[in-house]
């Protein structure tokens, strides 16, 4: 492992393959698409460039696609082909991270084994609940206080203040 440290700049050349790391102070730091690049304030990993105060970009091996590293470690869908080198790839590296105290979270793991919290349905039908709460209505000029009374009656409270060009449905009926 070759290590260098210029200008804010500290540069690790991994061994037997596994790419290069460097860590820079975002004042220095110069975007290059051709590696991957995460943000940190200080050893905690942030999503956004204005958030952080550090930037940690990894020059990866041959056979790791970088959209594939940076989506993998934000918990986002990733092929079983990738997943498998990246796991191994990240279980090799993570030594390394683990002394410079920098801790990249494979939520990818986790994730997929969680069970995922189910959403009650809600439901769409008149309870004697609703009919003491007030509803109000403002839309196109209508003003109103409305009251539930049955599933399909609702009162209008006296001083509503209504649209004068009542729009009409297909049928001929009067819309809202």
């Amino acid at each position: 492992m070759t290590i260098s440290f210029e200008n804010n700049r500290l540069l690790l050349d991994f061994p037997d393959e596994l790419g290069q790391l460097e860590i820079l102070d975002l004042t220095t730091f110069v975007a290059d698409k051709s590696k991957t690049t995460f943000y940190f304030k200080g050893p905690n990993l942030v999503s956004q460039k204005a958030q952080a105060d550090r930037a940690l970009v990894f020059s990866l091996p041959l056979d790791i696609e970088p959209i594939y590293f940076k989506k993998y470690l934000t918990a986002q869908k990733v092929p079983n082909h990738q997943t498998k080198i990246l796991k191994t790839y990240l279980d090799q590296l993570s030594p390394y991270l683990d002394k410079l105290g920098y801790q990249l979270r494979m939520t990818q793991d986790t994730s997929a084994t969680s069970a995922t919290k189910s959403v009650a349905k809600v439901q769409h039908r008149f309870s004697k609940e609703i009919a003491d709460i007030p509803f109000y209505v403002d839309y196109e000029g209508a003003k109103a206080e409305v009251y539930w009374l049955k599933r399909t009656d609702l009162c209008i409270r006296k001083g509503a203040v209504l649209k004068q060009d009542m729009p009409l449905n297909q049928d001929g009926s009067i819309g809202f």
